[in-house]
């Protein structure tokens, strides 16, 4: 679902007094779902070739706690995968171009 449609128009306006940012996601693992480790490794690498217009500022979202060991089982085939195509691990912050 993300954030589109799920909070109120106050609760943006108080982000922004705050000083957050929020920040999207462009590539999805598809961890939501009961998928394995290899399938979520393998929608993240078809996503992240398909949109290679994205790979200036790709922001990929998974998801943690209870429910998500697939997710931490894909974890380091994810990390090696983006190294062997070229990416960086940045932090995120308010020079991180928007998601779309």
């Amino acid at each position: 679902g993300g954030t589109i449609g799920h909070f109120t128009t106050e609760y943006w306006k108080r982000l922004k007094t705050e000083g957050y940012i929020e920040v999207g996601w462009n590539i999805s693992s598809g961890d939501a779902s009961n998928a394995k480790a290899d399938a979520l490794l393998q929608n993240i690498i078809s996503q992240t070739n398909k949109n290679t217009f994205l790979w200036s500022h790709a922001i990929l979202l998974m998801h943690d706690g209870r429910g998500h060991s697939e997710t931490v089982k894909a974890l380091p085939s994810i990390i090696k995968f983006y190294k062997e195509q070229g990416f960086e691990f940045r932090v995120i912050n308010k020079a991180t171009p928007p998601a779309w």
